[in-house]
């Protein structure tokens, strides 16, 4: 989203806003049982446990994992992409808690939260549902 509208937080909240306004107005009472949280805000709320967690998924993932996790035709070539892996755990682990929690997603990003699930597992917690939705 950052690319598309100049990197402007208050666009890409905006546009949020309005999605979830709708959604909230077409189907209310499904919407009830729907929790939006802001990224940002999970992970500044504990920055220290954050990075924590991150290091911590770092100590329990292998480099096979991560490369099984990339998407469909990729290959592992560079640190960025085991960075960006274990900060995407780091972002689920935020994200966990007593609610259930639904990853939504395309295949190219199946396998990551899979793998991000399966962290949450490790640790004893409730592996989030991967939605796949294919366009």
């Amino acid at each position: 989203a950052w690319d598309c509208v100049g990197a402007s937080d208050a666009c890409i909240r905006g546009y949020y806003e309005i999605l979830l306004f709708g959604l909230r107005g077409l189907a209310p009472s499904l919407m009830d049982g729907v929790r939006v949280c802001w990224q940002s805000e999970l992970i500044l709320s504990g920055p220290s446990e954050y990075w924590i967690s991150v290091i911590n998924a770092g100590r329990r993932t292998s480099l096979d994992m991560i490369r099984n996790a990339l998407a469909p035709g990729d290959s592992l070539e560079n640190a960025s992409q085991v960075f960006a892996s274990l900060m995407h755990i780091g972002d689920v682990l935020c994200f966990t808690g007593s609610s259930s929690l639904t990853l939504c997603c395309d295949e190219r990003h199946e396998n990551l939260h899979r793998l991000a699930g399966s962290t949450c597992e490790s640790y004893g917690l409730k592996a989030p549902e991967v939605l796949r939705v294919d366009a």
